[in-house]
Protein backbone atom coordinates (compact mmCIF):
# COMPACT_ATOMS: atom_id res chain seq x y z
CA UNK A 1 0.00 0.00 0.00
CA UNK A 2 1.47 3.60 -1.16
CA UNK A 3 0.67 6.05 0.85
CA UNK A 4 1.46 9.89 0.65
CA UNK A 5 0.88 12.72 3.06
CA UNK A 6 1.69 16.23 3.15
CA UNK A 7 1.90 18.88 6.17
CA UNK A 8 0.26 21.85 5.58
CA UNK A 9 1.33 25.19 7.16
CA UNK A 10 5.35 25.99 8.29
CA UNK A 11 7.83 23.17 8.34
CA UNK A 12 5.46 21.95 5.52
CA UNK A 13 6.94 18.83 4.00
CA UNK A 14 5.43 15.46 1.85
CA UNK A 15 6.36 11.75 2.79
CA UNK A 16 5.43 8.18 1.10
CA UNK A 17 4.92 4.87 2.41
CA UNK A 18 4.99 1.67 0.96
CA UNK A 19 3.76 -0.33 3.32
CA UNK A 20 6.20 0.20 6.32
CA UNK A 21 8.77 1.02 4.35
CA UNK A 22 9.81 4.94 4.32
CA UNK A 23 10.58 6.20 0.76
CA UNK A 24 10.67 9.83 1.45
CA UNK A 25 10.16 12.99 3.49
CA UNK A 26 11.11 16.02 1.78
CA UNK A 27 11.04 19.56 3.83
CA UNK A 28 10.36 22.22 1.92
CA UNK A 29 12.83 24.68 3.60
CA UNK A 30 15.61 22.04 2.05
CA UNK A 31 17.91 23.36 -0.69
CA UNK A 32 18.69 26.78 0.59
CA UNK A 33 14.10 27.59 0.58
CA UNK A 34 13.31 30.14 3.55
CA UNK A 35 13.72 28.51 6.86
CA UNK A 36 10.06 27.00 8.61
CA UNK A 37 8.59 27.18 4.76
CA UNK A 38 5.38 25.89 3.69
CA UNK A 39 5.19 23.15 0.97
CA UNK A 40 6.16 24.71 -2.28
CA UNK A 41 5.65 23.65 -5.98
CA UNK A 42 9.27 22.24 -6.21
CA UNK A 43 8.71 20.21 -3.01
CA UNK A 44 5.34 19.20 -4.76
CA UNK A 45 7.46 18.11 -8.18
CA UNK A 46 10.48 16.52 -6.09
CA UNK A 47 7.61 13.85 -4.68
CA UNK A 48 6.21 13.61 -7.86
CA UNK A 49 9.50 12.27 -9.41
CA UNK A 50 9.86 9.78 -6.71
CA UNK A 51 7.04 8.46 -6.53
CA UNK A 52 6.51 4.79 -9.66
CA UNK A 53 2.74 5.04 -9.44
CA UNK A 54 -0.53 7.00 -8.19
CA UNK A 55 -0.91 6.31 -4.35
CA UNK A 56 -3.42 4.31 -2.81
CA UNK A 57 -3.84 6.72 0.22
CA UNK A 58 -3.49 10.30 -0.41
CA UNK A 59 -3.20 11.96 3.39
CA UNK A 60 -3.41 15.57 4.68
CA UNK A 61 -2.59 16.83 8.49
CA UNK A 62 -4.94 18.89 9.87
CA UNK A 63 -3.96 22.59 10.16
CA UNK A 64 -5.68 25.77 10.35
CA UNK A 65 -6.50 27.79 7.53
CA UNK A 66 -5.12 30.60 9.01
CA UNK A 67 -2.93 29.91 11.55
CA UNK A 68 -2.18 33.49 12.60
CA UNK A 69 -5.69 34.04 13.10
CA UNK A 70 -6.93 30.59 14.50
CA UNK A 71 -9.62 30.35 11.88
CA UNK A 72 -11.36 27.20 11.05
CA UNK A 73 -9.97 24.03 10.38
CA UNK A 74 -8.44 22.84 7.70
CA UNK A 75 -8.59 18.94 6.98
CA UNK A 76 -9.29 17.61 10.83
CA UNK A 77 -7.93 20.08 12.43
CA UNK A 78 -5.23 20.89 14.63
CA UNK A 79 -6.55 19.38 18.00
CA UNK A 80 -8.05 16.55 19.26
CA UNK A 81 -8.40 12.51 17.60
CA UNK A 82 -10.70 13.28 14.76
CA UNK A 83 -10.05 12.01 11.31
CA UNK A 84 -11.75 12.07 7.97
CA UNK A 85 -11.68 9.11 5.91
CA UNK A 86 -13.56 8.86 2.35
CA UNK A 87 -13.30 7.40 -1.33
CA UNK A 88 -12.43 9.69 -4.14
CA UNK A 89 -11.31 9.86 -7.55
CA UNK A 90 -7.51 11.22 -8.39
CA UNK A 91 -5.96 11.02 -12.00
CA UNK A 92 -8.27 8.56 -12.96
CA UNK A 93 -7.69 6.55 -10.33
CA UNK A 94 -9.95 5.74 -6.87
CA UNK A 95 -7.71 6.36 -3.88
CA UNK A 96 -8.89 6.87 -0.34
CA UNK A 97 -8.17 10.41 0.99
CA UNK A 98 -7.28 10.67 4.91
CA UNK A 99 -7.04 13.30 7.21
CA UNK A 100 -6.52 13.39 11.04
CA UNK A 101 -5.58 16.32 13.77
CA UNK A 102 -1.77 17.71 13.91
CA UNK A 103 -2.21 16.05 17.43
CA UNK A 104 -2.79 12.53 16.70
CA UNK A 105 -0.03 13.17 13.74
CA UNK A 106 2.58 13.83 16.59
CA UNK A 107 1.37 10.38 18.48
CA UNK A 108 1.81 8.17 15.56
CA UNK A 109 5.22 9.55 14.54
CA UNK A 110 6.58 9.14 18.20
CA UNK A 111 4.71 5.72 18.57
CA UNK A 112 5.83 4.65 14.88
CA UNK A 113 9.70 5.40 15.39
CA UNK A 114 9.82 3.99 19.14
CA UNK A 115 12.51 1.09 19.36
CA UNK A 116 10.34 -0.95 20.26
CA UNK A 117 6.32 -1.53 21.37
CA UNK A 118 5.61 -1.97 24.95
CA UNK A 119 2.38 -2.87 26.96
CA UNK A 120 2.05 0.52 28.09
CA UNK A 121 4.04 3.89 26.50
CA UNK A 122 3.84 7.20 27.97
CA UNK A 123 3.65 9.68 25.28
CA UNK A 124 4.29 13.60 25.85
CA UNK A 125 3.79 15.95 23.21
CA UNK A 126 4.52 19.44 24.03
CA UNK A 127 5.10 21.66 20.99
CA UNK A 128 4.13 25.57 20.23
CA UNK A 129 0.11 25.04 21.03
CA UNK A 130 0.28 21.33 22.61
CA UNK A 131 1.13 20.68 25.85
CA UNK A 132 -0.36 16.79 26.85
CA UNK A 133 0.70 13.59 28.39
CA UNK A 134 -0.78 9.96 27.45
CA UNK A 135 -1.16 6.94 27.90
CA UNK A 136 -1.17 4.54 24.54
CA UNK A 137 -1.51 1.11 24.82
CA UNK A 138 0.78 -1.37 22.48
CA UNK A 139 -2.13 -0.96 19.71
CA UNK A 140 -1.65 2.52 19.85
CA UNK A 141 -4.93 2.77 21.38
CA UNK A 142 -4.92 6.33 24.08
CA UNK A 143 -6.02 5.25 27.14
CA UNK A 144 -5.67 8.16 28.92
CA UNK A 145 -5.32 12.05 28.06
CA UNK A 146 -3.30 14.10 31.14
CA UNK A 147 -3.44 18.16 29.83
CA UNK A 148 -0.10 19.67 31.43
CA UNK A 149 -0.21 23.48 30.35
CA UNK A 150 -1.73 25.13 26.64
CA UNK A 151 1.07 26.44 24.36
CA UNK A 152 3.89 25.52 26.30
CA UNK A 153 6.55 26.29 23.35
CA UNK A 154 4.35 29.41 22.97
CA UNK A 155 5.12 30.68 26.24
CA UNK A 156 8.37 30.01 25.85
CA UNK A 157 9.37 31.71 22.55
CA UNK A 158 7.25 34.74 24.30
CA UNK A 159 9.92 35.99 26.24
CA UNK A 160 12.36 36.41 23.64
CA UNK A 161 9.82 38.23 21.75
CA UNK A 162 8.79 40.58 24.87
CA UNK A 163 12.65 41.36 25.18
CA UNK A 164 13.55 42.27 21.71
CA UNK A 165 12.32 45.75 21.06
CA UNK A 166 11.63 44.37 16.84
CA UNK A 167 8.87 42.20 18.26
CA UNK A 168 5.48 44.42 17.72
CA UNK A 169 3.78 45.53 20.67
CA UNK A 170 0.48 44.22 19.60
CA UNK A 171 1.66 40.55 18.68
CA UNK A 172 1.42 37.45 21.23
CA UNK A 173 2.21 34.89 18.62
CA UNK A 174 5.84 34.38 18.63
CA UNK A 175 8.37 33.61 15.25
CA UNK A 176 8.80 30.79 14.83
CA UNK A 177 12.74 31.17 15.42
CA UNK A 178 12.58 32.69 18.57
CA UNK A 179 12.25 29.30 20.89
CA UNK A 180 15.46 28.49 19.92
CA UNK A 181 17.24 31.56 20.62
CA UNK A 182 15.78 31.98 24.10
CA UNK A 183 16.99 28.42 24.52
CA UNK A 184 20.53 29.14 23.95
CA UNK A 185 20.35 32.18 26.04
CA UNK A 186 19.12 29.75 29.13
CA UNK A 187 22.57 29.06 29.27
CA UNK A 188 23.73 32.03 30.70
CA UNK A 189 21.91 32.25 33.70
CA UNK A 190 21.06 30.94 37.14
CA UNK A 191 16.88 30.31 37.49
CA UNK A 192 17.95 30.56 41.09
CA UNK A 193 18.98 33.88 41.01
CA UNK A 194 16.23 35.73 39.25
CA UNK A 195 15.29 39.56 40.56
CA UNK A 196 11.27 39.18 41.59
CA UNK A 197 10.16 41.54 38.91
CA UNK A 198 11.82 39.14 36.62
CA UNK A 199 10.00 36.00 38.45
CA UNK A 200 6.58 37.89 38.56
CA UNK A 201 6.66 38.13 34.34
CA UNK A 202 7.46 34.39 33.69
CA UNK A 203 4.93 33.34 36.18
CA UNK A 204 2.13 36.15 34.79
CA UNK A 205 3.28 33.99 31.08
CA UNK A 206 2.59 30.71 32.40
CA UNK A 207 -0.13 31.40 34.33
CA UNK A 208 -2.52 33.61 31.78
CA UNK A 209 -4.93 31.06 30.19
CA UNK A 210 -3.48 32.19 26.68
CA UNK A 211 -0.85 34.41 25.32
CA UNK A 212 -1.30 37.74 26.08
CA UNK A 213 -0.01 40.33 23.62
CA UNK A 214 3.03 41.95 24.11
CA UNK A 215 2.04 45.68 25.18
CA UNK A 216 0.04 43.44 28.14
CA UNK A 217 3.43 43.65 29.83
CA UNK A 218 5.13 47.01 29.04
CA UNK A 219 6.00 47.82 32.68
CA UNK A 220 7.76 44.68 33.31
CA UNK A 221 11.46 44.98 33.06
CA UNK A 222 11.86 42.23 30.19
CA UNK A 223 10.04 44.58 28.48
CA UNK A 224 12.06 45.62 24.87
CA UNK A 225 15.30 45.25 27.52
CA UNK A 226 16.93 43.46 24.60
CA UNK A 227 17.80 39.68 23.69
CA UNK A 228 20.91 40.09 25.60
CA UNK A 229 20.28 41.43 28.50
CA UNK A 230 20.74 39.79 31.98
CA UNK A 231 17.08 40.40 32.84
CA UNK A 232 16.21 38.04 29.40
CA UNK A 233 18.83 35.66 30.20
CA UNK A 234 17.33 34.96 33.41
CA UNK A 235 14.16 35.29 32.46
CA UNK A 236 15.53 32.08 30.25
CA UNK A 237 16.46 29.85 32.39
CA UNK A 238 13.94 30.52 34.80
CA UNK A 239 10.66 29.45 32.52
CA UNK A 240 13.31 26.52 31.43
CA UNK A 241 12.86 25.35 34.89
CA UNK A 242 9.06 26.29 35.32
CA UNK A 243 8.14 24.68 32.36
CA UNK A 244 9.55 21.10 32.92
CA UNK A 245 8.70 21.13 36.79
CA UNK A 246 5.10 21.97 35.88
CA UNK A 247 5.41 18.89 33.54
CA UNK A 248 7.50 16.64 35.90
CA UNK A 249 4.76 17.13 38.37
CA UNK A 250 2.46 16.06 36.81
CA UNK A 251 4.32 13.01 35.55
CA UNK A 252 5.27 11.53 38.72
CA UNK A 253 1.89 12.39 40.07
CA UNK A 254 -0.50 10.76 37.59
CA UNK A 255 2.32 8.55 34.95
CA UNK A 256 2.67 5.08 35.96
CA UNK A 257 6.90 4.11 37.19
CA UNK A 258 9.36 2.41 34.94
CA UNK A 259 7.26 2.58 31.96
CA UNK A 260 8.92 4.27 28.38
CA UNK A 261 8.46 7.58 27.82
CA UNK A 262 8.55 8.65 23.74
CA UNK A 263 8.69 12.56 23.00
CA UNK A 264 7.27 14.72 20.46
CA UNK A 265 6.82 17.88 19.24
CA UNK A 266 8.93 21.05 18.71
CA UNK A 267 9.98 21.11 22.72
CA UNK A 268 11.31 17.92 22.00
CA UNK A 269 14.32 19.75 20.48
CA UNK A 270 15.39 21.55 23.44
CA UNK A 271 18.80 19.19 24.90
CA UNK A 272 18.19 19.97 28.48
CA UNK A 273 14.85 19.09 28.65
CA UNK A 274 15.57 16.03 27.20
CA UNK A 275 18.18 15.32 29.70
CA UNK A 276 16.33 16.22 32.83
CA UNK A 277 13.50 13.54 31.73
CA UNK A 278 16.53 11.28 31.79
CA UNK A 279 17.83 12.43 35.31
CA UNK A 280 14.19 12.60 36.16
CA UNK A 281 14.57 8.62 37.28
CA UNK A 282 10.49 7.85 35.94
CA UNK A 283 10.43 6.27 33.09
CA UNK A 284 12.72 3.13 32.23
CA UNK A 285 13.49 4.47 28.79
CA UNK A 286 13.41 8.15 27.12
CA UNK A 287 13.15 8.53 23.62
CA UNK A 288 13.26 11.47 21.31
CA UNK A 289 12.55 10.96 17.66
CA UNK A 290 15.10 12.75 15.34
CA UNK A 291 12.34 14.50 13.19
CA UNK A 292 10.45 15.28 16.71
CA UNK A 293 8.96 18.90 15.81
CA UNK A 294 6.74 19.60 12.35
CA UNK A 295 9.45 18.86 10.28
CA UNK A 296 7.81 15.16 10.81
CA UNK A 297 4.63 15.88 11.01
CA UNK A 298 3.55 14.28 7.50
CA UNK A 299 5.46 11.36 8.13
CA UNK A 300 3.37 11.26 11.26
CA UNK A 301 0.21 11.87 9.26
CA UNK A 302 1.07 9.07 6.58
CA UNK A 303 1.78 6.59 9.40
CA UNK A 304 -1.74 7.70 11.19
CA UNK A 305 -3.25 6.77 7.35
CA UNK A 306 -1.92 3.53 7.28
CA UNK A 307 -2.60 2.46 10.52
CA UNK A 308 -6.29 3.86 9.97
CA UNK A 309 -6.77 1.51 7.05
CA UNK A 310 -5.01 -1.77 7.82
CA UNK A 311 -5.58 -1.27 11.47
CA UNK A 312 -2.42 -2.66 12.58
CA UNK A 313 0.23 -0.56 13.94
CA UNK A 314 3.50 -0.55 12.70
CA UNK A 315 7.32 0.17 13.01
CA UNK A 316 8.45 2.26 9.85
CA UNK A 317 11.73 0.99 8.24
Amino acid sequence: MLVVALKPGHDGAIAALDDDRLLFSIESEKDSFPRHAEVTPSSIFAALERLGDMPDVIAMGGWFKNRMLGSSSLGSGYHGFDLQNRTTTMLGKEVTFFSSSHERGHLALSMALAPQPAPLTAVLCWEGNLGHFYLVDDRWNVTERFPVMRGPGGRYAFVFGLADPRFPAVKSIPRLEDAGKLMALAAFADPQSVEPAVAETVDQILSAPFLQPKRIYQDSPLFNAGVQSEATKSAAALITERIFEKFADVAVKHLPRDIPLVISGGCGLNCDWNQRWRELGHFSSVFVPPCTDDSGSALGTAIDARFNVTGAPSPIE
